[in-house]
């Protein structure tokens, strides 16, 4: 039977510009999953840990979610021009989507925990503050050189990040400078041997994991991903052994999550 309206040929014409999309079986939660917070990720690259995105940042927040206990799904986004902020990791919650910047705070209202992150002290957590810079200053830089991605410019210390710091932080971890391709492996190389007696235990000393644990166990899984090279060998030994505890601890929290 002929439709009893048709639409004009403009309107037709108009929505031919926006095609339905339809996500893949694989994209599609469960019924029993559909109330679970699902965090959208770069895919990752691993057979040993398919759930772990080799992706800093977004491994960086999946460590975070289960760190605090919360019940969450995985899936890969596959074009991330098209999330909101134009960067994953990103957040589906309650029928909308949050950007990578709003998900620490909706994680801090909905599952608090202290304000020094797990510090014990206030000396103990801008320790931890500057071993962060380390991370983002020295070997994330590095981590991109060895993809041959463009870094021309190293960000100043987070305000986040900053948030709650009682010490002045020394200028070479929060100055920006233009360094060469070779010096910022240096240097990553260099932030990799300071970062190692801080990995004996959880994050300076804490009693749990830390977000600190999750910023440093996410790039050195990316570093671990590297073809053999100076930067990819130096995490053998130590820091591979922390790596590897900090995340068999994330899959033990997934399992205790699933119902």
């Amino acid at each position: 039977m002929a439709s009893l309206w048709t639409a004009p040929t403009w309107i037709s014409a108009f929505y031919a510009k926006f095609p339905l999309i339809v996500f893949e079986q694989e994209d599609t939660l469960p019924l029993d999953d559909a109330a679970r917070p699902c965090l959208w990720i770069h895919a990752s690259t691993s057979r040993h840990r398919p759930w772990a995105s080799t992706s800093p940042s977004s491994l960086r927040y999946q460590l975070l979610l289960l760190f605090r206990g919360v019940p969450v799904n995985f899936r890969h986004w596959q074009n991330e021009e098209a999330v909101p902020g134009s960067s994953l990791p990103v957040l589906q919650v309650d029928h909308r989507l949050l950007a990578t910047s709003d998900i620490r705070p909706w994680l801090d209202d909905e599952y608090p925990s202290d304000d020094l992150s797990g510090m014990k002290d206030q000396a103990t957590y801008d320790r931890a503050v500057a071993a962060a810079q380390l991370v983002l200053m020295y070997l994330l830089p590095a981590l991109l050189a060895s993809l041959h991605k463009p870094v021309d410019i190293i960000s100043p210390i987070p305000d986040r990040l900053a948030a709650g710091i009682s010490t002045i932080l020394p200028s070479a971890l929060t100055g920006t400078a233009r360094v060469a391709g070779d010096q910022l492996l240096a240097r990553g190389i260099d932030a990799l041997s300071a970062l190692e007696p801080m990995t004996e235990d959880w994050g300076m000393g804490a009693t749990h994991p830390t977000p600190l644990d999750a910023l440093i166990a996410s790039h050195l899984y990316a570093v671990s991903a590297l073809p053999n090279g100076p930067l990819r060998d130096r995490i053998d030994g130590p820091l591979a052994k922390y790596m590897e505890r900090v995340l068999d601890f994330a899959e033990q929290q997934m399992r205790s999550a699933i119902p």
